[in-house]
């Protein structure tokens, strides 16, 4: 396609969508909308069923031969990859997705206001991410359930729109062991089949069948699963099941073993503080049941709800004895670990990429063994 495509009026194309995409629908009105405020006119919306016609904006999957490289093939668009690009009286705004096609959308907008003119580029959206720093790379994140009204700001609660962002951003960090927050139904059916079967997948159901919200992997080929379990430490009956769902791992490349426990904790919402009080009593009972059975570091990480400082926070460290290698950073999201290994490196991602992909930012910490 061409280098540089010099833009005179949009009015006059066909704003082509896949019509059995719902936000591929959104996308297209968006973009009708604005290009009737640009030009006076707004252009004419077409499903893809559609015959081509001689001017065409071809928006992500839609059905045309000029994009369809960009969706099958050697060269198609990897996940966070979006392309705008025009030649002949087509114009293609795609992306590997929902996310990155509206990015590629809002890239196009870009040029035609700034040059009036549309360049050829392919880019990724993702920023690189740091390489290990120690033996073992730990993380925590929480997902941010997909429940309505939980989206806020440029985040949306459908676990479909945000999936194209987390994979990729736990499979960046590459981490040994991760702790999921708020992983309900939905991810459960959705996020294991993209995580490229690296990890294994601890309580992922309860005995009644349903999904446990906290969920720990770790991954396949550095560790083998010894024992795992979960217990559930709910005070206060609401809809969050409050749960430590815990593994004994065995390091494959030293034979060290890790107690490794993910939980998420109550906020002050849903108890007072004795209740908050008891909960913390409840996970360090679950903790010291398995204690009595396995040795190895322990490691505790979650979205615990409360902050350096705070009453809970404290309750925590005095009863795990345990030391969060977060602390500086003050936030709530937490990985506490005994002394029997030495934090090399933390990382709090602050990248652009997870700005749409939850309310959290996930947390790197980079350990290596005494």
């Amino acid at each position: 396609m061409d280098d540089v495509f010099e833009i005179k009026d949009l009015c006059d194309y066909n704003i082509v969508y896949n019509a059995r995409c719902g936000y591929a629908v959104k996308l297209a009105q968006d973009l009708c909308a604005w290009i009737g405020e640009k030009w006076g006119r707004a252009p004419v919306m077409v499903p893809d069923q559609e015959p081509a016609a001689e001017k065409e904006i071809i928006l992500g999957d839609a059905c045309r031969e000029e994009n369809k490289a960009l969706y099958c093939g050697d060269d198609a668009l990897q996940a966070m990859e979006c392309m705008i690009a025009a030649e002949n009286g087509k114009i293609v705004i795609a992306g590997a997705g929902a996310y990155s096609t509206e990015q590629a959308a809002a890239l196009f907008k870009h040029h035609v206001e700034a040059h009036r003119s549309i360049p050829t580029v392919r880019c990724s959206l993702l920023e690189a991410f740091p390489a290990c720093r120690g033996s073992v790379r730990l993380m925590q994140y929480n997902i941010l359930a997909g429940l309505p009204g939980y989206g806020r700001g440029v985040i949306i609660e459908d676990e479909n729109y945000r999936k194209e962002m987390l994979a990729p951003i736990i499979l960046g960090h590459d981490p040994d062991i991760l702790v999921l927050n708020e992983f309900y139904d939905t991810w459960a059916l959705i996020l294991p089949q993209l995580l490229e079967q690296q990890y294994g997948y601890v309580a992922l159901q309860r005995k009644d069948g349903t999904t446990n919200y906290n969920l720990l992997l770790y991954k396949l080929q550095r560790f083998e699963l010894v024992a795992s379990g979960y217990e559930d430490i709910q005070v206060v009956q609401h809809k969050h099941k409050r749960a430590v769902v815990w593994a004994v791992l065995r390091d494959k490349e030293t034979g060290k073993r890790f107690q490794a426990f993910g939980t998420h904790l109550d906020h002050h919402g849903h108890g007072d503080l004795d209740q908050r009080r008891r909960q913390v009593c409840l996970l360090k009972m679950a903790m010291d049941k398995v204690a009595a059975q396995y040795t190895g570091t322990q490691v505790l990480m979650g979205d615990l709800n409360t902050r350096p400082g705070e009453p809970i926070y404290q309750e925590i460290k005095m009863q795990t004895g345990l030391h969060n290698a977060m602390e500086e950073t003050g936030g709530i999201d937490c990985c506490f670990l005994d002394s029997s290994v030495a934090v090399t490196a933390t990382y709090v991602d602050q990248g652009h990429h997870t700005a749409a992909a939850s309310d959290h930012k996930p947390i790197v910490i980079d350990i290596t063994y005494y």
